[in-house]
């Protein structure tokens, strides 16, 4: 007897995916679109891409700008197209800033929201979907504990990021965002901007230049010369595909934690 497949959810980046798979367990398949190492915003699938994506049932995005070629993809892939649960709405969002699930607290919060959405493609396994939606909250909220007893022997808190993606981690952290290099991707400094924002990381001893990983980081590292403050390069969608939420965040609170000592 044939073992009937498993519907399938389409989830944008890792840190999502790596919590859709542990609410979803053995009930779901779910399929990454963008693999860790690719820049989000200026992501295209490829036919390939799309074509991983075929008969899903739901896709589930953080939305805000972010990742909408992910459920592009996904209804391009199939003739019904996928019921779709975007994130970032229902969580607060931060203007100008979609990397929400930077804050553990708002993930949290998210696991609910995946597993109603969870429950609609396999309404028989709602208690337990609901139950490991519990317990991965559970797992977060102690992560956020975690980093924020981290957090407070921090001797310095001012840093400038290379664009708007670490402000929900600032916010839980109480970090401070002295400036950003590029508000938007390809928009860079005016001559007058640069000089205010070199004058602002002077005064404001600044402890470091903040770039993603995915991103070029040329300017960056432009700024980070002139003003003889450390470069630090963060891995905030993952490293590797399968990589859990909590070694993402981990290892992104390490990198920081070397730079605000």
């Amino acid at each position: 007897m044939e073992t009937p497949e498993r519907p399938r959810v389409v989830v944008s980046i890792q840190p999502v995916r790596d919590l859709v798979s542990r609410i979803a367990g053995e009930d779901l398949d779910t399929v990454l679109v963008l693999r860790p190492g690719r820049e989000a915003h200026t992501f295209s699938p490829s036919p390939r891409d799309v074509a991983r994506l075929e008969g899903a049932a739901l896709s589930i995005a953080v939305g805000l700008g972010l990742d909408d070629w992910s459920t592009r993809a996904a209804e391009q892939a199939s003739d019904t197209p996928p019921h779709t649960l975007r994130l970032g709405p229902a969580l607060d969002p931060v203007a100008g800033d979609p990397h929400l699930w930077l804050d553990p607290e708002r993930m949290a919060r998210a696991a609910e929201l995946i597993a109603v959405a969870l429950s609609e493609v396999l309404p028989e396994r709602a208690p337990d979907l609901s139950d490991r939606a519990v317990a991965l909250a559970g797992s977060l909220r102690e992560l956020d504990r975690e980093i924020a007893l981290r957090s407070r022997s921090w001797p310095r808190r001012a840093l400038v990021t290379a664009h708007p993606f670490l402000s929900y981690y600032a916010e839980r952290y109480d970090l401070e965002i002295v400036g950003v290099i590029e508000t938007e991707p390809g928009r860079g400094l005016t001559p007058g901007t640069r000089g205010r924002l070199l004058d602002s990381i002077r005064q404001r001893e600044v402890a470091a230049i903040v770039a993603q990983a995915e991103d070029d980081v040329s300017m960056a590292r432009s700024v980070s010369e002139e003003v003889d403050v450390p470069l630090c390069v963060l891995h905030p969608l993952g490293r590797a595909e399968g990589e859990s939420y909590e070694t993402t965040l981990r290892a992104l609170t390490d990198t920081l934690e070397g730079a605000l000592r």
